[in-house]
């Protein structure tokens, strides 16, 4: 459960750099020279990843867009089913909207963005923040995205990681029933060494639920997973969509945007048919007049090795705790929901003296 009081919200720093969610650069720089470089274009934030363990960028927008877990490798996709959206309903009015202002569309019945410049992005590493501006919704919404990258705390820093803690606030006075989708496509197959086909497996403990997808190594050697959790904390009505094809996305949200919740779908074990496929994980809370709560998610991946192009590979950091096997996505997921607070508070005593200083 969070350590975190009912009451809190989120303290972002000042010097953070900031920016309105989705508002394009005013000037998009270039490169000064003319060989070949890596230009991944303006759209761009800070990435959730562990020292040595790959990263997955996100940007301002809201959405997950630049992809580093091989070693040597990288590439720029934005993914539109990637990402969250929030579902607010109470007094006879309900909104279901994706918290992303990236223009691409989610797929056939998949539900509408937000506009650029609904809030504002702030951004110190390791940790971000989306703070939301929606016209109309009765709920007060921000984000904290983070990893915990710690001076000291090697293995905490070498977990492959995002945590996303929504802080909400009922501004209404009326009661609000207020859910969260996370939802990620299936691209484990996308890195080198990894094998298919995928097994998708819902998985619930030490106080979290979500779903693990599972692949076999490929020719490289390497196997591997990747999790999606929410926190099961009390008061806190969670769900999970073991596998869903992509052409029925649709069909996810319709179920999400009934009541906040997801049915089990395909069941808690197996392999799926051939073809793109998605994963899902929700939460949801009722909130009373002026109560605050928060809902907290967390992304982990298990990709063993690092392959190098001569063929020698290494064991990444993290796995002096969590082993090669490449299974231990969700496990390494469900222990960033119960240190969260607590990497937070590191961070924190970390940078003060930094910000505090007026030099």
């Amino acid at each position: 459960m969070s350590g975190r009081a009912p009451n809190d919200w989120p303290a972002i720093p000042e010097i953070a750099w900031r920016r309105g969610i989705g508002v394009p650069p005013d000037h998009v720089g270039h490169p000064r020279v003319t060989v070949p470089m890596i230009d991944d274009g303006p759209w761009a934030g800070v990435p959730i990843g562990g020292i040595g363990a790959g990263s997955i960028g996100r940007t301002y927008r809201g959405d997950f867009r630049r992809w580093h877990l091989t070693i040597g490798e990288h590439r720029v996709e934005s993914v539109p089913i990637d990402g969250f959206a929030i579902r607010v309903a109470g007094g006879g009015q309900q909104t279901t909207r994706v918290l992303s202002a990236a223009a691409e569309p989610g797929g056939p019945g998949w539900g509408p963005g937000i506009p650029a410049g609904a809030g504002s992005y702030h951004a110190l590493f390791p940790r971000a923040w989306f703070s939301y501006d929606l016209d109309g919704l009765p709920v007060r919404i921000t984000e904290e995205q983070m990893s915990p990258v710690i001076p000291g705390d090697y293995d905490s820093s070498a977990l492959p990681l995002g945590l996303f803690t929504w802080s909400l606030e009922n501004r209404s006075s009326g009661d609000q029933s207020v859910a969260l989708l996370f939802t990620w496509l299936d691209q484990l197959d996308c890195e080198r060494g990894i094998g298919r086909p995928t097994h998708a497996e819902s998985c619930a403990a030490d106080g979290a639920a979500g779903v693990r997808l599972m692949a076999p190594a490929g020719p490289d050697g390497m196997p591997a997973s990747l999790a999606i959790a929410a926190a099961a904390d009390d008061g806190v009505t969670t769900s999970v969509r073991r596998s869903f094809p992509l052409a029925a996305a649709g069909d996810v949200w319709a179920d999400f945007a009934d009541d906040g919740l997801l049915s089990a779908g395909l069941g808690a074990r197996g392999v799926d048919p051939e073809g793109a496929r998605g994963v899902a994980v929700a939460a949801r809370v009722e909130l009373a007049p002026g109560e605050r709560r928060t809902l907290r998610f967390a992304l982990a991946w298990d990709l063993p090795f690092g392959l190098f192009g001569s063929g020698r590979r290494l064991a990444r950091r993290y796995t002096r705790r969590f082993g090669t096997d490449g299974a231990s996505a969700f496990e390494i997921a469900a222990e960033g929901l119960r240190r969260g607070d607590e990497w937070r508070s590191a961070i924190d005593a970390w940078q003060a003296p930094v910000l505090a200083d007026p030099e």
